[in-house]
């Protein structure tokens, strides 16, 4: 299936590629974390309660990790909400999931840009992320359209800074440093959560 364009196509090429790029939490999966996103979201929406149960192992590492690093507890949520065949509530945990993985593909983006030198592992985390957007997306555009647009743009325009910032631009003596992409991430994680602060 393509992908929506949102005006940078080239760059996400490889978003699927080494997703588990120094996180070692994600090597051991057996799909990325997008396509688990994805699959788990189709479940849910065909009210598929055991896939989602049996899924649940397999994101194991994944899910502990997403725990440690910012808190929610999202495969006994999970556990607990298909255990009770709740629609409402395992759409929103899905949501959520989706978001943390987001937000952690993100941060680790973010960390590698201002850590190194070498932008492609930072622009590899970033197209991840927005894979995941993408999914989001459609939820979000449905509470807010503008908001939306906005997020969107905000990841074209860091992913064209990291971009500008590599050894291999065509402008170097005009290279941006990859640090100044540290406001326009945290400027996706409030404006998706302000769209759709049920995330959280």
């Amino acid at each position: 299936m393509l992908l929506p364009c949102i005006g940078f196509a080239a760059l996400m090429v490889l978003a699927s590629a080494s997703v588990g790029l120094g996180q070692t939490y994600r090597d051991g999966l057996i799909l990325s974390s997008t396509e688990f996103n994805r699959s788990l979201l189709g479940f849910i929406r065909e009210r598929n309660f055991g896939k989602i149960t049996r899924s649940i192992p397999a994101l194991e590492p994944l899910l502990e990790a997403l725990k440690t690093k910012y808190g929610p507890d999202l495969a006994t949520d999970l556990r607990i909400s298909a255990a009770k065949e709740d629609y409402a509530d395992g759409l929103l945990l899905i949501q959520r999931l989706i978001y943390y993985d987001m937000k952690d593909l993100l941060q680790v983006g973010l960390e590698i840009a201002e850590k190194s030198r070498e932008t492609a592992p930072a622009a590899t985390k970033l197209r991840s992320a927005y894979l995941d957007y993408q999914i989001l997306s459609p939820f979000i555009k449905d509470k807010n359209f503008d908001a939306d647009r906005k997020i969107r743009n905000l990841f074209r325009t860091a992913m064209l800074r990291l971009e500008a910032s590599s050894p291999y631009s065509e402008e170097p003596t005009d290279r941006s440093d990859p640090r100044d992409i540290r406001p326009l991430i945290e400027q996706i994680e409030s404006e998706t959560l302000r769209a759709f602060p049920e995330l959280k």
